[in-house]
């Protein structure tokens, strides 16, 4: 669809004119709201998102893993198909943790079952090593960057 002088339409809010911008600017001078700051971004939100979406694929990859333990029969049977979906919904529900002190260290913790798991369940097990080394390296960049907060080094603490 063409707006007018066959331009596309397009659904953008309207540039205000240098004169409408100037006079905006000098009514938020003079009401005093010119040295309102915005507060900084919280760091550890995009870090509980980064947690997070580690456990979502984890928990989908070992679902995944119900195809091994059901045309394989030395992968324990039912009890193997048990403990794949205990382990799926374990991680999905830590998900919902990882803003607390202790949720990213639950979520290694399911490192460790996991790689546990293997024994019963053999694929677990290597899912469990290749998963506790990103959770190793996830949980190394959250001591940097808790090192980094406290020395006031992060982009978002610069003034």
């Amino acid at each position: 669809m063409t707006g007018p002088a066959g331009s596309p339409e397009r659904d953008e809010p309207a540039v205000p004119a240098a004169s409408e911008s100037a006079a905006a600017a000098a009514a938020s001078s003079e009401s005093g709201s010119a040295g309102v700051t915005r507060p900084a971004p919280d760091p550890w939100k995009g870090f509980r998102g980064v947690l997070a979406a580690t456990l979502i694929l984890e928990a989908i990859v070992v679902l995944l893993t119900l195809l091994v333990v059901t045309k394989i029969g030395d992968n324990g049977g039912a009890l193997g198909v048990v403990v794949v979906l205990a382990l799926a919904v374990a991680m999905i529900m830590t998900t919902r943790y990882l803003g607390r002190p202790w949720g990213p260290w639950l979520g290694a913790a399911l490192q460790i079952v996991m790689i546990a798991c293997g024994f019963l369940v053999g694929a677990l097990g290597a899912l469990g090593v290749v998963f506790a080394l990103v959770w190793g390296a996830l949980l190394a960049m959250r001591r940097d960057v808790a090192a980094k907060m406290a020395r006031g080094e992060l982009p978002s603490q610069r003034q």
